[in-house]
C-alpha cells in the first residue's frame, strides 16, 4: 500500500492551519472555544387541541418598595444571592451572554458594554449607533436589534469588528433567538426573518400567526407567539410552519415573554398578568398562575428551574424561582430596584439589568440544596452519573438529573474525561490561549495541573494523553503528542509537509492503549487510526466516497461508533449515527439511528459521541431522571445539543445546556 499516496488524495483539499502559535490567534482560538448557544432538543411533535388546566402553579407577590434602588431581600430562597452589581452604560434594556462574557445593550447612550464574568469588570464597550431594543448571541457575533429601525448591528466576538444587516418591515420592538448559525427575528411590524450567521444572509419566512411579538428556540423547533393569543410551530430546518396552538387570550404586544426549557414551553402575558406552562408534545396549556406586576420575563437554567422577573408598576421588581419539573416555586424573592426589564442565565449566574440603574445585578443560586428522595426500581438515586462541559463550566448531573457546577470562571474549562469513578481530568484554557491538563479528585476537590502546549486534549487507559501541539511555523508538520498526564511524551507525525496546512481534531483512544483515531483535513474531514507503536496512520474509508465520518467514538468492547455525514438533500446535509466494524482491510458501516429528526446540525466543528453504557434518561412523576437498561446508549452532541441514542435508535434529549463536551462516570458504562 503507498500510504504517501492514500493520504495526499484524502487530504487533497487542505486549507488553514489548525492551531496557529500567533498570540492574537490564540486568544482567537480560545474565544471560539467558549462558544455559548440556546439550545433546543429535538423529536416529532404532533399538537393536539389544547386544553387549559387549572392548576396553580405559583404566584409571585409585589416586592417591597422600600430602601434604596440596591436594596434586596434573599429570605426564603435557599442561598440566592445577590453577588455583583456592575456599572455598564446608560439605561440598560437587554442582556445576553456568549463566548464567555456578558453583553449589555443600553438604551440611554446607544452602546453596548462587554463585561468578564469572571472578574466582574467592563472589558469594552461599543457604539451601536441607534436604540437598542434586543441583544443576541449567536454564531460568534453579538446582535443588536435597533428599535423602530429595520437593521441589525453586529459585533464579532473574535475581533471587535462591527456592521451592520438590514431587515424587512419596519423595526418596532424587535426580539430574537438564536438557535445554532441561525438567528430568528422579529415583531408585530417585522415579518419573521431567518438570518444565516455564517453566511450573512436574511431569508424572511412566512408564518400564520397574528401579530407576532416573540420567538423561542426549543426542541427543535422554532417558536412564534403572537399578540392575538396563538403560538406557532415552525421547522427549524425548514421554516415551514408546523400548527397553531391556541392560548384562548391576547397576549400583550410590549409585556409578555416565551422561553423553551426541558419540560416545555413558558408563557408569560402581561395583558393577563398570568404565566402560562405549555406541554410541546400535546400542545395543551397544563398550568397557569398570576403574577402580580406589569410584566413577567422568564429564563430557564441548566438546573432545571425558571427565574420569573417581575417588573412592578413602579421602579421596583423581583427575582422568583420555580421548579421546571413540578412548577412549584421557592419560597421568597430577591427584591430589585431600578426598573429591571431584561434577563439572561448563563455563565454559572442570572444576569439582570434594569433601565433606570444603569447597573448589572448578578444573581447566583446555591448548588448545595438537597436532591428528591431516590425512587425504587432500576432509576439511579443521586449518583454523579456524567460530567458536562457547558456554560463556561464543567458540571455534574446526577440520577435525579440536577446538575451542580464543579468548577469556577476564571478560564474556560472543557472537554471532561473520567479516569477513575473519582477523578476527572479536563482542559482548561486561559485568556491567552494556554492549555492546562487538570486532574480533580472528586472526593477531595484537590487538583494537579500540568501546563501544555496544544489542544484536542485525550485521555486514555493508564492515563495516557494525546494532544494536537501548535505548529511555530507554516513548514511545520502536523503532530501528535502522545504522553503522560506530567506533560511528557513525544510527537508522532501525522501528516506529510505535501498536505499542509492541515487540521486533527477529535482525538479519542481505542480500547486499548494501541490505537489513537481522529479527525484530519481542512475543508472536508477523514477519519484516521493511529497505530502509537508504529506511529503510522491510516485512512479509514467507509464505501460511500461522498460521506464523512466524523467524531469517533471506541465501546469497551472496541465497537468504533461515528455520526455520518453525507450528501445533501434539499440543501442541508443528513447526518446519523453509526459503527464501523473491518473484515480484514476493508471497513463496513451500519447505521444505528438517523440524527435529522432530532435537529441535529452536522456542520458544527463541535461533534461528539461517547459511549455510554446502558444509561437511559426519562421523564417520571418525579421529573426528569437516569436510569440503567441492558440496551448499549451513546452521548451524541452538535456543540449546541446533546441527545442520548441507544443501539435500537430511541432518541432522547438530554439537558438545556450548551454542551461540547460528555464524559461518562465508569461505573455506569461497564
Amino acid at each position: 500500500m503507498d500510504l504517501d499516496k492514500l493520504l495526499r488524495d484524502s487530504l487533497k483539499a487542505t486549507g488553514e492551519a489548525y492551531r496557529p502559535a500567533h498570540e492574537a490567534e490564540a486568544r482567537r482560538e480560545f474565544k471560539r472555544r467558549s462558544r455559548k448557544r440556546r439550545v433546543y432538543f429535538g423529536g416529532s411533535l404532533v399538537f393536539a387541541a389544547a386544553a387549559v388546566a387549572a392548576v396553580l402553579l405559583f404566584f409571585v407577590t409585589a416586592p417591597s418598595t422600600d430602601g434604596p434602588s440596591d436594596e434586596r431581600d434573599n429570605a426564603g430562597i435557599a442561598s440566592t444571592s445577590v453577588t455583583a452589581m456592575i456599572d455598564v452604560g446608560r439605561k440598560p434594556v437587554a442582556v445576553a451572554v456568549g463566548r464567555g462574557f456578558v453583553w449589555v445593550a443600553n438604551a440611554g447612550d446607544e452602546s453596548v458594554t462587554q463585561v468578564d464574568p469572571g472578574t466582574n469588570e467592563v472589558v469594552e464597550s461599543y457604539p451601536v449607533d441607534g436604540t437598542p431594543a434586543d441583544i443576541e448571541f449567536a454564531g460568534g457575533y453579538v446582535w443588536v436589534a435597533i428599535d423602530d429601525q429595520p437593521r441589525l448591528v453586529s459585533i464579532s466576538v473574535s475581533d471587535g469588528d462591527m456592521d451592520e444587516l438590514p431587515l424587512a418591515g419596519g423595526g418596532s420592538d424587535l426580539d430574537m433567538a438564536s438557535g445554532g448559525r441561525d438567528l430568528w427575528v422579529v415583531s408585530s411590524d417585522t415579518p419573521l426573518q431567518r438570518i444565516d450567521t455564517v453566511d450573512y444572509t436574511s431569508i424572511t419566512q412566512d408564518t400564520a400567526a397574528g401579530d407576532p411579538v416573540d420567538v423561542a428556540v426549543g426542541h427543535g423547533q422554532i417558536w412564534l407567539l403572537g399578540a392575538s393569543g396563538e403560538i406557532e410551530r415552525l421547522d427549524q430546518n425548514t421554516g415551514l410552519s408546523e400548527g397553531i396552538i391556541p392560548l384562548n387570550a391576547p397576549v400583550s404586544p410590549t409585556a409578555s415573554d416565551l422561553v423553551a426549557d426541558s419540560t416545555g414551553l413558558w408563557v408569560s402575558n402581561g395583558e393577563s398578568r398570568t404565566i402560562m406552562r405549555v406541554d410541546v408534545q400535546t400542545g395543551a396549556v397544563t398550568g397557569e398562575a398570576a403574577f402580580n406586576g406589569r410584566s413577567a420575563e422568564l429564563a430557564a437554567d441548566p438546573e432545571g428551574r425558571v427565574w420569573v422577573l417581575v417588573a412592578n408598576a413602579t421602579d421596583a421588581g423581583s427575582v422568583k424561582l420555580i421548579s421546571s419539573a413540578t412548577g412549584v416555586a421557592e419560597d421568597g424573592e430577591i427584591g430589585l430596584g431600578g426598573n429591571p426589564v431584561d434577563q439572561r442565565f448563563g455563565a454559572g449566574a442570572l444576569w439582570v439589568v434594569g433601565s433606570s440603574s444603569d447597573r448589572l445585578t448578578r444573581i447566583e443560586h446555591s448548588l448545595d440544596s438537597p436532591s428528591p428522595s431516590p425512587v425504587e426500581g432500576d432509576q439511579i438515586p443521586d449518583d454523579e452519573v456524567v460530567y458536562l462541559y457547558a456554560n463556561g463550566d464543567i458540571w455534574s448531573v446526577h440520577g435525579d438529573a440536577h446538575g451542580e457546577r464543579v468548577t469556577g470562571l476564571a478560564e474556560i474549562e472543557d472537554n471532561p474525561s473520567f479516569v477513575s469513578d473519582d477523578t476527572i481530568v479536563f482542559e482548561r484554557v486561559d485568556r491567552g490561549g494556554m492549555t492546562t491538563i487538570v486532574s480533580k479528585n472528586l472526593t477531595t476537590g484537590a487538583e494537579e495541573t500540568t501546563p501544555i502546549s496544544g489542544s484536542e486534549v485525550a485521555v486514555g487507559p493508564d492515563e495516557r494523553v494525546a494532544w494536537v501541539p501548535p505548529k511555530t511555523g507554516q513548514s511545520e508538520q502536523t503532530s501528535i503528542r502522545i504522553g503522560a498526564l506530567d506533560g511528557s511524551g513525544q510527537d508522532v507525525l501525522v501528516g506529510n509537509p505535501d498536505f499542509d496546512p492541515l487540521s486533527v481534531r477529535n482525538l479519542e483512544w481505542g480500547s486499548g492503549a494501541e490505537k489513537l483515531y481522529y479527525e484530519a483535513g481542512a475543508n472536508s474531514f477523514g477519519l484516521y487510526e493511529l497505530d502509537v507503536a508504529s506511529g503510522i496512520p491510516h485512512s479509514i474509508d467507509p464505501p460511500e466516497d461522498e460521506a464523512e465520518y466524523l467524531a469517533p467514538s471506541v465501546t469497551d468492547d472496541g465497537t468504533l461508533v461515528v455520526i455520518k455525514v453525507c450528501c445533501r438533500k434539499g440543501g442541508y446535509e443528513t447526518a446519523e449515527l453509526g459503527a464501523i466494524t473491518f473484515d480484514g482491510d476493508r471497513p463496513e458501516y451500519q447505521k444505528i439511528s438517523g440524527l435529522d429528526d432530532a435537529g441535529f446540525h452536522p456542520g458544527s466543528e463541535e461533534l461528539t459521541v461517547e459511549y455510554a453504557g446502558g444509561l437511559d434518561v426519562e421523564t417520571t412523576n418525579e421529573g426528569r431522571r437516569w436510569s440503567e437498561t441492558s440496551t448499549r446508549a451513546w452521548f451524541v452532541g452538535d456543540g449546541f445539543d446533546v441527545w442520548v441514542i441507544d443501539e435500537e435508535g430511541e432518541v432522547d434529549g438530554v439537558i438545556p445546556n450548551e454542551i461540547t463536551g460528555v464524559s461518562v462516570n465508569p461505573q455506569f458504562r461497564d
